[in-house]
């Protein structure tokens, strides 16, 4: 019995050291608990200073320096009423490309659905197709989310979704599904380049997520910069309604229930007189008046500046009317047999200087009373362009040229379907765009061309901007032509020469030290060509190269004059 108390005496201190660690570790938790729960109260007083305290930058690993107008936005964003309501159910953020609008909106975002929604708060975040939804603003908020430990522990991200274990909160990214989002409840919403909202689809998906009533913080945040006018009507109509608000600051509006800063000016420290001076080289004046200036611009512009097509006249250079069968030519077509004028224009690309160079062209007007006879104009402008050069590909709108495509192929013509979708006209136009501001396109003086030029016009669209007619007066066809033929050089330039490509290729391995293809391959590509060539109309059967002028048909083939045995 003495033994079982001497050693209940010996264990007595360790247990009263045990409860003296976990009553210092209560008082601890308690203490850090009241520190966090102060905390908590100061950033419900002061969303800049939860930035400033829980938020990293993910670039820098470093706090966010917020620069003035942030601080003062941000703070009246979140200002309350003597009730506990958020001022201003909707709010507009309207500034110049590349401003960090997505930054500040995830700033925004982050506040209201940790700090200020309390438990299962609802957080979303609305654009124009889903790729947009979750490329800007949701990563923004996901990489913020990641880089702050204080956040970082307690999410879980997922594929457009961020969930807080703590809370049950979440942040959801979500496209132009209006009937997806009806019955939402959410405690922020934030919308992203509402400029592109011109579908009724898009239009529905704002009226169905609308600030809650039945929420004391529930609040609606737009940021864009400007649109078209009379296009973009949902953001047009904001802006229209948020400039006859109060001014409390500059650039920043405010009256009941809405709160709007619309800066023309840069506001973020980085775009300093040499970004603005840059843009304003590479962009067109419309889209540097909408992009940079945050101005509204007609969605129907100038493609081309006189000054621009004057630049990349050679006055010097004349058509290539004798012919080169060695020189590589991309041709585009434009076909009308009755309104609008046709044309087939032919360029090439200079390896030396690394630019189009305009090498012919053709054009003709037909009308009503006189339709245009394709075999006679068009099908002969590209078998003399085949007959005179290396012709690489001819470019056209199959819903034009169906049948002239299936003869001028059957002549040995490399036809290529250029379909009229949405991204290749585009495409198509951003092509030739580029090319003249960048002075990498050289054509020869021509007052039809010049003047088609400069009758084109730039329409805009979300996915950027196509040729179009100013008037119907105003004929295009010879640049629409022109920028088929082009897309057509810039694309086999990307793509490359198999001969270029082999020798490239072999480079790389001898520089890794890996032993060198067999020169066989090389005379594979040599052959193929070879037998290419041999199988257009045109083609001599014995060397492979064009046919030009008089030669020897015999057994269906075509021979040099001196290619030709008996």
């Amino acid at each position: 019995m003495n033994v079982e108390r001497k050693m209940a005496e010996q264990r007595r201190p360790a247990r009263q050291d045990e409860k003296r660690r976990k009553k210092g570790s209560a008082q601890a938790g308690k203490g850090g608990a009241e520190i966090m729960k102060a905390k908590l109260k100061e950033w419900k007083a002061d969303a800049v200073t939860f930035v400033n305290d829980v938020l990293v930058d993910p670039e820098t690993g470093k706090p966010f320096e917020l620069f003035p107008i942030q601080e003062r936005f941000l703070r009246e964003l979140f200002s309350l009423t003597p009730a506990g309501r958020l001022k201003y159910p909707e709010a507009v953020y309207g500034c110049p490309k590349k401003s960090g609008k997505s930054t500040t909106a995830a700033m925004a975002m982050l506040y209201a659905v940790v700090v200020l929604g309390g438990r299962f708060a609802e957080g979303i975040i609305l654009a124009n197709d889903e790729a947009q939804a979750t490329d800007r603003i949701f990563t923004a908020i996901a990489r913020i989310v990641e880089a702050s430990p204080m956040l970082r522990d307690s999410a879980k991200i997922v594929a457009g979704r961020i969930e807080f274990r703590s809370t049950g909160a979440t942040i959801t990214a979500i496209s132009s599904d209006y009937a997806g989002a009806a019955g939402s409840n959410p405690v922020f919403i934030c919308a992203d380049k509402i400029w592109a909202f011109a579908t009724e689809r898009a239009a529905r998906l704002l009226d169905e997520v609308i600030p809650s009533p039945a929420r004391k913080i529930s609040d609606r945040l737009i940021v864009s910069y400007a649109g078209f006018s009379g296009e973009s009507t949902v953001l047009e109509q904001l802006h229209q309604q948020g400039v006859k608000g109060e001014q409390i600051d500059k650039a920043l509006y405010a009256q009941p229930g809405l709160l709007m800063l619309w800066s023309h000016e840069p506001i973020a420290p980085w775009q300093d007189e040499a970004w603005i001076e840059q843009m304003r080289r590479l962009l067109r004046p419309s889209a540097f008046q909408r992009l940079i200036l945050n101005q509204w611009a007609s969605a129907e512009s100038a493609f081309l500046e006189a000054e621009m097509v004057d630049a990349c006249t050679d006055p010097s250079l004349r058509p290539v009317i004798g012919g080169d069968p060695g020189l590589p030519v991309f041709v585009g077509v434009d076909a009308a047999s009755k309104h609008d004028m046709a044309s087939v224009v032919a360029v090439s690309f200079d390896d030396e200087t690394r630019k189009v160079k305009l090498i012919r062209h053709y054009l003709w007007a037909p009308s009503p009373e006189n339709p245009l006879d394709f075999s006679r104009t068009i099908e002969a402008a590209l078998i003399e362009l085949r007959d005179h050069f290396w012709m690489m590909g001819v470019y056209f709108d199959p819903w034009q040229l169906t049948y002239l495509s299936q003869r001028a192929s059957d002549l040995g013509i490399p036809m290529e379907p250029f379909n009229q979708t949405s991204g290749n006209l585009t495409e198509m136009g951003q092509a030739l765009y580029s090319l003249f501001r960048d002075r990498n396109i050289v054509i020869y003086p021509n007052v039809d061309i010049r003047k088609s030029l400069l009758n084109a016009a730039a329409i805009e669209s979300p996915r950027g901007f196509r040729i179009g007619k100013q008037t119907a007066s105003r004929k295009i066809d010879l640049t629409v032509a022109l920028a088929m033929a082009c897309i057509a050089a810039v694309r086999h330039e990307r793509e490359g020469f198999g001969v270029y490509e082999f020798y490239r290729e072999r480079a790389e391995r001898n520089a890794r030290g890996e032993p060198a293809e067999p020169d066989t391959e090389l005379r594979d590509i040599y052959e193929a060509e070879l037998e290419r060539l041999r199988g257009i109309s045109n083609s001599c059967a014995t060397c492979g190269k064009p046919v030009i002028g008089a030669g020897t048909d015999a057994l269906g083939k075509r021979y040099h004059t001196t290619c030709w045995k008996d």
